[in-house]
């Protein structure tokens, strides 16, 4: 059971003042979260359904193209006996604290363990009633998110590595919740979780998608909730264009019953594509045979949300460096469909223009003949991430280096007029103030010129306004240490400050 000891006060005293947490309304701004890709994409959270058998494991099998090569890649997950597998419910709640990863990596930069919030605050996200019994669907949900299992063959990706590894993980690596002890031994003032290291490597890295909370809300179809995020990906990758599944496979993967008959699916899917197309995330679908007849095929057709022309509700949804990035592989020779799928495992800040750009340039600097397969070249820079020489300069750099040798000419010009009228005032404030020590200037300077007459001949042959010239010169330099004249720093801040 949820333990609400005495310092999550706080929270009891929040839900006690306000019972009731709405959601938001249809005029509020869009809550656009960035969930990692990964999870989303393997099945993790199955549909809720009558005859669930939340505590089998279930297993996710694909097929997909890696260097010219077939690769069957599998995942299984393997359910909690306490807590049986995740389900969209979990999705719901994994998506309010994505929100909270997402707010946390705006402000710092970077995710890093732990990550700490209040059930409250969770709620108040998911726009539910802060009662004890959804506290405990928040516990439970917690444990649920640790204990199950992940074993991927070549399944799991890692976006900083880039690669698919073998191996058994978790989501969250470990959860300490309100009330529980710390490792430093503290109680723990709120929950905090623990990240597992690929889901922090691939957050940090940008491989995710974006997600609009506030439509997701109001889905109440389990199905409909578990196809968002692969709709996202399907039509990314489609260039919006429409999308065809198996029907086979896309039971394994939602875990779902898998019906024979035609109007038995339709009847299964329909709530659920009602729900998208009202929300404009699907136009439109339909259910056919497939060609060997072995099969059905689903048919979506992407809704106003993946449109062509990026809307304001839809801007995170629409990438256009992705499109031009697809261009420049198509331009050098890739297939269309290769270079979408080897683009949709880019993460975002990966300098994809500079290694094509490096690409071009070893290829026609190579012998004629070299390259039997420049497409392919292409290909493995980018899909493998590897990185010019420091010596190579892309067209990036060498803007960046243009723009940052014009910033420099600005800047030392701009200094150059500082200290130019900096120079103006510090010969105004000395001649001030030889003015005010000596009350009769002009019987100094005349004594100054004297004292130059007798130490160097050749002054007498010096025009007159020369040597008053030069007498007023070691004038000032001889007060220079004792006028109240301002330093450079000072005098361009108060310049500064009286110009803003």
């Amino acid at each position: 059971m949820a333990q609400f000891p005495p310092d999550s006060t706080m929270e009891k005293a929040l839900e006690q003042r306000e019972p009731s947490l709405p959601g938001l309304s249809r005029r509020e701004q869009l809550e656009i979260i960035k969930v990692e890709k990964n999870l989303n994409s393997l099945g993790f959270f199955t549909p809720t359904h009558k005859g669930l058998d939340a505590r089998k494991s279930k297993t996710i099998t694909i097929t997909r193209e890696e260097r010219g090569r077939r690769i069957q890649a599998r995942a299984t997950i393997f359910p909690s006996p306490d807590h049986g597998l995740p389900t969209t419910a979990d999705q719901d709640k994994y998506f309010a604290f994505q929100k909270i990863v997402t707010d946390l990596k705006k402000k710092t930069g970077q995710v890093s363990n732990p990550i700490g919030f209040t059930t409250y605050q969770l709620l108040k996200i998911l726009g539910i009633n802060a009662s004890g019994k959804n506290y405990e669907e928040i516990s439970q949900w917690l444990e649920r998110m640790t204990l199950t299992g992940i074993r991927s063959e070549n399944m799991v990706y890692f976006a900083g590595r880039k690669v698919f590894a073998k191996d058994v993980f978790h989501v969250f690596e470990r959860v300490v919740q309100v009330g529980q002890q710390m490792p430093d031994g503290r109680n723990a003032d709120q929950n905090y979780v623990w990240l597992s290291e690929w889901q922090l490597e691939n957050l940090n890295s940008n491989y995710v998608l974006p997600v609009d909370l506030h439509s997701y809300r109001q889905l109440r179809s389990s199905i409909a909730k578990a196809l968002v995020p692969l709709l996202q990906i399907w039509f990314y990758a489609s260039q919006r264009r429409p999308v065809e599944k198996r029907y086979g496979e896309l039971c394994q993967q939602l875990n779902i019953r898998r019906w024979p008959h035609l109007s038995k699916i339709k009847e299964n899917f329909a709530p659920a594509v009602d729900e998208l197309k009202a929300l404009e995330f699907l136009e439109d679908w339909s259910v056919q045979r497939t060609a060997d007849k072995t099969d059905f095929k689903l048919i979506l057709i992407a809704g106003a949300r993946f449109g062509k022309e990026p809307r304001t509700d839809r801007a995170l949804f629409y990438n256009p460096r992705f499109d031009s990035m697809l261009k420049l592989m198509v331009e050098r020779g890739v297939r269309e469909d290769r270079a979408r799928h080897v683009l949709l495992n880019v993460p975002e800040d990966q300098a994809v223009e500079d290694q094509i750009e490096w690409g071009d340039h070893l290829i026609a600097s190579a012998p004629r003949g070299k390259f039997f397969n420049p497409a392919g070249f292409y290909v493995y820079l980018i899909q493998d991430n590897i990185q010019p020489p420091p010596t190579f300069e892309s067209s990036r750099k060498r803007a960046e280096r243009q723009q940052a040798a014009a910033a420099r000419t600005v800047e030392q010009h701009r200094e150059g007029q500082w200290e130019s009228a900096y120079r103006d005032y510090e010969d105004r404030a000395l001649v001030d103030y030889l003015h005010h020590r000596y009350p009769n200037l002009e019987e100094e300077l005349a004594s100054v010129r004297a004292a130059l007459l007798a130490e160097f001949d050749s002054a007498q042959l010096w025009p007159e306004e020369t040597r008053r010239e030069v007498a007023l010169q070691l004038l000032k330099k001889r007060v220079r240490g004792q006028a109240p004249v301002l330093s450079f720093d000072e005098f361009c801040r108060q310049a500064k400050l009286f110009s803003s």
